[in-house]
């Protein structure tokens, strides 16, 4: 599962918890253990066009975060902080910081959603 090192990300209204423009594919999410935990990659979307990467370490305070172009950082960034209120409890953080947390919520979402697909495939291969 994705990797929130205790920053308890959540969209500052619970509207923006339904209504979030970027996605993870999560067919694309890559996991690997470690010795310091699980890490995941996995392709962003923006209109089911890849924009960019996540690369979350567990062992890391901020993922990393890569994208196909400068403008698709910059849409992302801006996406991040209409989103998420704080960081890390404070709204004055670079937006490398906004960045991570919101691909960390939008991977966490992904995961979510991967789970249910598995346990819907696994009832129904009970009652089959």
């Amino acid at each position: 599962m994705c990797q929130n090192n205790g920053a308890g990300v959540q969209p500052s209204n619970p509207f923006f918890r339904a209504y979030m423009p970027y996605t993870i594919d999560p067919l694309s999410i890559q996991f690997t253990e470690t010795r310091h935990g699980v890490n995941a990659t996995a392709r962003i979307l923006f209109d089911g066009k890849k924009v960019g990467t996540i690369h979350d370490h567990a062992e890391r305070i901020v993922a990393d975060v890569t994208f196909s172009t400068e403008e698709d950082r910059a849409a992302f960034a801006i996406e991040a902080r209409r989103i998420l209120a704080t960081v890390f409890g404070k709204a004055t953080h670079h937006d490398s910081a906004f960045i991570s947390e919101y691909a960390r919520a939008l991977l966490k979402q992904a995961e979510g959603e991967l789970l249910k697909q598995s346990q819907d495939d696994h009832i129904s291969d009970d009652r089959a």
